[in-house]
């Protein structure tokens, strides 16, 4: 009788994870999109005609500083905590 509900249970996670890790994605890539369109405009305001060469050489590098603030690094929640939530409550139901 276990074998059925940890099957059920397994493919439930599968399923989360695949909605969950599109749904990271999604957010992952309009975040670092809001934030490269940021990072012109400021070069836009500071330099004014300026170099393309060196404008898409400023957002390089400060695009990768990007993946270092709390912004970026919250979005991994979106991956963890729903899975482990809705995990934990599958657990407690079926299993108490």
């Amino acid at each position: 009788m276990r074998a059925p509900r940890l099957m059920a249970m397994l493919r439930l996670a599968a399923i989360l994870l695949v909605i969950q890790g599109v749904s990271y994605l999604s957010l992952t890539i309009y975040l670092r999109s809001l934030e490269r369109e940021r990072l012109e405009g400021v070069w836009e305001r500071d330099n004014p005609g300026g170099a393309r060469a060196a404008r898409a050489a400023f957002v390089g590098r400060r695009m990768q500083g990007f993946h270092r603030t709390l912004r970026a690094r919250l979005v991994a929640l979106v991956l963890v905590l729903p899975f482990v939530a809705v995990m934990l409550i599958v657990y407690l139901v079926n299993h108490n």
